[in-house]
């Protein structure tokens, strides 16, 4: 982080759920998810954020999000050095653990409404806004859904950063002396986040354009460009293909090119047949008709063989048929074959792949694999 500041941000799954008290929410894929069918009661609350250190300026609140027209998104924002303080919560004056508070059963628009009588300052919709007013070691912010939606409001980053970094420190010592909330200050912090903003990016160049760091959406994109079904990948897998897809796109249309595609998909490398290096074969002239049914009519057929502990599930087979489609050559025509572990003379039947020979003892016949025993 530029000059030296530090953050709370929440963006993965673990920080939303390590660090809420919440109402009508869900977390999934890294967000929260304030649930269409129950805007108007979904709320969050987070556990107090600890600076360490007391007198804190804090800086600034950055989100990011996604909501309807319909909706406004409303944080409360709040600080202070003690945990505890004094409100009303009824007609007396009295002393309450903020902490415990909201861990409490109380309604949630109580608790709301307990943020407004300790003064916390109130956000629509923010995109990045100061926090110049706000000092003490310890934060909390709470997030309220106004207004409904057919589609879930969804709060993809919350950060707040500290300590207060002020640019007005860098311009001469007569413009120094203004307060926080001055128009001086408020005027220069317009630049200010504009230059935070754009050095942060610059920072976390890898999240941007590297396939193993990046976001799904930006993974997605980069799939495109090198013509990818991302939608049959596992993500993980996905990431480091698109790592190597570089040297595999040099290769497209080829034998290396294929068995790589596989190999990421599977974990697994295929055997390659190729008709054309047949056909050169002296058993092909005495078994062409055979070798024809097995390996193609013409030069352009190619034999991708597979076990079937490699092909798990039900949708692996169409979907390495079509990785093999997309990287194969124009002309070309494939032939996915599948072993199963019995022999069927006239079908593809390898020793060493799906049958064995022995001249062992029956008890070989436990294996899962075919085996022809020779006396």
């Amino acid at each position: 982080m530029s000059l030296g500041t530090k953050s709370f941000v929440f963006n993965k799954n673990s920080d939303w759920k390590r660090n809420n008290y919440s109402y009508g929410t869900k977390i999934k894929d890294n967000f929260l998810c304030f649930l269409s069918d129950n805007n108007s009661n979904s709320a969050f609350f987070s556990k107090c954020l600890d600076s360490t250190e007391f007198g804190m300026s804090w800086g600034v609140l950055k989100t990011k999000f996604y909501i309807n027209q319909n909706c406004k998104i409303i944080f409360r924002v709040f600080a202070s050095d003690s945990k505890d303080v004094i409100a009303y919560l009824s007609e007396n004056a009295e002393k309450i653990n903020i902490d415990k508070f909201l861990r409490s059963n109380s309604n949630f628009n109580t608790k709301f409404e307990f943020f407004d009588k300790i003064d916390a300052i109130k956000f629509e919709n923010p995109k990045c806004v100061p926090l110049f007013s706000l000092k003490g070691r310890y934060l909390w912010f709470c997030i309220e859904i106004s207004g409904f939606s057919e589609e879930p409001v969804i709060l993809k980053e919350v950060e707040i950063t500290f300590p207060l970094v002020n640019f007005v420190k860098f311009l001469p010592e007569i413009y120094q002396s203004f307060s926080p909330d001055s128009f001086m200050n408020r005027f220069i912090s317009i630049f200010q986040y504009i230059i935070l903003e754009t050095e942060t990016i610059i920072d976390n160049i890898p999240e941007k354009f590297e396939p193993l760091y990046t976001n799904k959406e930006f993974l997605s994109w980069i799939c495109k460009w090198f013509d990818i079904n991302n939608m049959i990948w596992e993500e993980n897998k996905l990431r480091y293909l698109v790592n190597d897809m570089i040297n595999i796109f040099k290769s497209k249309g080829t034998k290396n090119s294929i068995i790589k595609m596989i190999e990421k998909y599977t974990g697994y490398s295929p055997m390659l047949i190729e008709k054309f290096k047949i056909i050169n074969n002296e058993f092909y002239k005495t078994e062409q008709k055979l070798i024809d049914k097995l390996f193609g009519q013409n030069n352009f057929f190619f034999t991708v063989i597979m076990n079937e502990n490699e092909i798990k599930k039900g949708d692996d087979y169409a979907n390495v048929l079509n990785i093999i489609k997309n990287n194969a050559p124009i002309n070309a025509v494939c032939n996915l074959v599948v072993l199963t572990n019995n022999i069927s003379l006239g079908c593809h039947c390898y020793i060493g792949l799906n049958s064995y020979i022995s001249n062992g003892g029956m008890q070989n016949l436990r294996s899962k694999n075919s085996i022809m025993i020779v006396n």
